[in-house]
């Protein structure tokens, strides 16, 4: 993966990992090993070792932006998910590296990305689909091919989201976990403001009259 900008996150803390550090090292693959510092004096892996928590403020913010957003009911890693995908990144492999380039440090790995586009799916009002209108499931090993060579498309519905006007919170029936925190569908429930950098309850409403500028 050298010369390609990804990196590994190689979870840490077990023999196993540590060989296969050893392993990704000989093969000269760009890794990092994650440990959650709970010990003191760690069996430290060969490589590049990040050791505790949410990687302080930036780790924790990076976290929060996995609301849904006040501005249209989507996460963070959704909205680089539709917006990278409606940019010609179009094939599931090409949206995730596109979205893995636009993140600070490490986030998120590609089977759970590859969930989001499923979230984001289905039969009925889907902001995206495959390009025959199917919609996205997350792949399986005998359709592991079939999946990262398809070809994505934003709905129209999921370009009216992306711009605002609509609520993806208001239109999903699915709800989520995010850490201890339950995400139900509706208007209400906390959501990550990105003007604000915080939480907020609700979604933004729009003061502004038509016709006046602030």
């Amino acid at each position: 993966m050298n010369g390609s900008g990804s990196s590994v996150l190689l979870l840490g803390g077990t023999a196993e990992a540590r060989e296969l550090a050893v392993l990704l090292e000989a093969a000269g693959v760009d890794f990092v090993s994650s440990l959650a510092g709970r010990v003191a004096r760690p069996r430290l892996p060969v490589g590049a070792v990040r050791i505790g928590g949410f990687g302080g403020v930036p780790g924790l913010t990076r976290h929060l932006e996995e609301f849904p957003s006040s501005v249209n009911g989507l996460s963070r890693s959704e909205r680089e998910a539709l917006t990278a995908i409606e940019a010609g990144h179009s094939t599931p492999v090409r949206a995730f590296l596109e979205v893995a380039r636009l993140q600070e440090s490490i986030f998120l790995g590609d089977i759970i990305f590859y969930s989001y586009l499923q979230r984001l799916s289905g039969r009925k009002n889907a902001l995206v689909t495959w390009k025959d209108g199917r919609p996205v499931v997350s792949p399986n090993s005998r359709r592991a091919r079939e999946f990262v060579d398809g070809e994505l498309k934003v709905t129209a519905l999921g370009r009216e989201v992306l711009s605002g006007k609509r609520d993806w919170q208001g239109i999903t029936t699915r709800g989520r976990w995010l850490g201890g925190v339950e995400l139900t569908p509706g208007s209400g429930g906390w959501r990550w403001d990105p003007e604000r950098r915080e939480l907020v309850r609700g979604k933004r409403v729009n003061t502004r009259k038509p016709g006046k500028k602030r």
